[in-house]
């Protein structure tokens, strides 16, 4: 017997709600492998509330690069000894905040404001206040900027630096006004790179 026009249509919907759902629970897998944790070392002492904004501001640049960031107070978890937080790895890099950094000859400059090493990615808070009192942006912003650069090295390959974008070697006004207007992002293709290189590492 033919179908009639409510049939049909009762098939189409369900039809498109099921491929909706598929495309759904395709984007939630991609993202779970695209999710990393961050260990946070607060060397500075930065009060909680800076902290508290400076990652979500870290969060919503990885959030636009379709990764999801999670972040994890490693001096509260040494304290309590509850859980310790694992080894720095490509999953779980670790961010350190300290006031000022010690002068290493052609590595650590008095203009050095952050710099990475193997999984480790420092930034320095005093230099990031300098900044913030500049005006190139809130304190929470300048540290958020710089930090996510900084891990940006650990995730990309080479130096990563480029011509434009979060991974420009230095920062211009023009940049620093961008980061101020939450447009400051990573390139597509280094975005894309990251996203692989997650989803590879969490398979293995």
């Amino acid at each position: 017997m033919a179908s009639t026009w409510a049939e049909k249509t009762i098939t189409l919907i369900t039809l498109g709600a099921s491929l909706t759902l598929t495309e759904v629970t395709a984007e939630a897998a991609e993202r779970a492998a695209s999710r990393i944790t961050i260990l946070v070392y607060n060397y500075a002492g930065m009060p909680a509330d800076t902290l508290t904004r400076a990652e979500g501001e870290m969060a919503r640049i990885f959030h636009h690069t379709g990764v999801d960031a999670i972040w994890r107070d490693c001096l509260l978890d040494f304290r309590s000894k509850n859980d310790p937080c694992p080894a720095p790895s490509p999953l779980t890099p670790a961010l350190r905040f300290q006031s000022q950094f010690q002068l290493v000859p052609d590595a650590v400059h008095l203009s050095t404001v952050g710099f990475s090493v193997g999984y480790f990615a420092t930034v320095s808070v005093d230099y990031a206040e300098e900044l913030a009192r500049a005006g190139m942006g809130a304190l929470h912003e300048v540290l958020a900027h710089i930090a996510v650069h900084e891990l940006g090295h650990i995730l990309l390959p080479g130096n990563a630096h480029a011509v434009s974008g979060i991974m420009k070697a230095a920062f211009s006004l023009d940049d620093w006004a961008l980061a101020r207007q939450g447009r400051l992002f990573f390139a597509p293709k280094q975005a894309e790179f990251m996203r692989k290189e997650l989803f590879v590492s969490r398979e293995q």
